[in-house]
């Protein structure tokens, strides 16, 4: 599982990872080496260069997937039609990747908008991370709720100010720095039965993980 960052590794190290072994998947999360460090990228020209050189020597029971953000993703070469939804828009630029790169084990996915977007399934979970301030930051909390009250989690949109992390940071500055550790804390509590219902996207990549094992 090529990743963005460390939160989203995390969180396939400790959510994914024992959700799939059920299934006989087994996730291993990495993030892409620029000079002997890793480093979050969002670009797909990268990405895809560093696809290539694992599938080419890969076996045939290995899969590649990816857990990106369409928040900033930086998809040159794709042509992206005007006036999509962000569902068909997401779709449409997994589609084009997968075209791309053209390997029947290769699973794109792009997290609509923001990893962040699924600690929105129930924004309740967050205080619990910080319970030195835990009536602060739930205060905090409701307002934001209040904020999205129309919205499903999917359809947080993309703004500088107003995507799903951003808002977070706004309500609670700390998960700013803390959101490697508290982003998968949040996630994991919530759990994955939830998350797949009130994320479809999120949860058809989630089944096209969970039937690898059926297949291999």
């Amino acid at each position: 599982m090529f990743c963005e960052g460390a939160t989203e590794r995390t969180f396939v190290s400790n959510v994914l990872h024992p959700h799939l072994k059920a299934f006989q998947v087994y996730a291993h999360p990495v993030m892409r080496i620029d000079k002997g460090k890793e480093t979050g990228v969002s670009s797909w020209p990268l990405i895809r260069k560093d696809l290539m050189k694992d599938v080419g020597r890969a076996r045939s029971h290995q899969y590649f997937t990816t857990m990106f953000d369409l928040y900033r993703f930086h998809c040159p070469r794709f042509d992206i039609p005007d006036g999509l939804t962000s569902y068909e828009k997401v779709l449409e630029i997994e589609r084009q990747m997968k075209a791309d790169l053209d390997n029947p084990r290769f699973i794109p996915y792009l997290q609509l908008h923001e990893f962040e977007a699924l600690c929105f399934v129930d924004l309740g979970e967050i205080p619990k991370s910080f319970p030195d301030r835990f009536q602060a930051v739930e205060r905090s909390i409701g307002q934001l709720k209040a904020s999205v009250s129309q919205l499903q989690p999917e359809e947080i949109d993309e703004g500088p100010t107003t995507a799903p992390s951003k808002r977070i940071i706004a309500a609670v500055p700390e998960y700013r720095r803390l959101k490697p550790v508290v982003g998968p804390q949040i996630v994991g509590r919530i759990g994955l039965h939830v998350l797949r219902e009130k994320c479809p996207h999120f949860g058809e990549w989630l089944s096209q993980l969970e039937k690898i094992g059926e297949s291999s």
